[in-house]
């Protein structure tokens, strides 16, 4: 049986955030994130919004 290895983190959205940087510091990519989340508008994430974010 196959052991599924990626965990995710939660993080709430603050003023200033950038998925980029989310991404980078748990190694993993923007194009993830927002397929995770279903992020349509990747540049206009609302303050206090909840996202999931994989890390490796």
């Amino acid at each position: 049986m196959a052991t599924n290895t990626k965990k995710y983190i939660t993080h709430k959205i603050v003023y200033g955030d950038a998925l980029w940087d989310l991404a980078q510091l748990r190694h993993s990519t923007v194009a993830e994130s927002v397929g995770l989340n279903g992020i349509e508008t990747p540049d206009s994430i609302p303050v206090g919004t909840e996202i999931k974010i994989p890390q490796k």
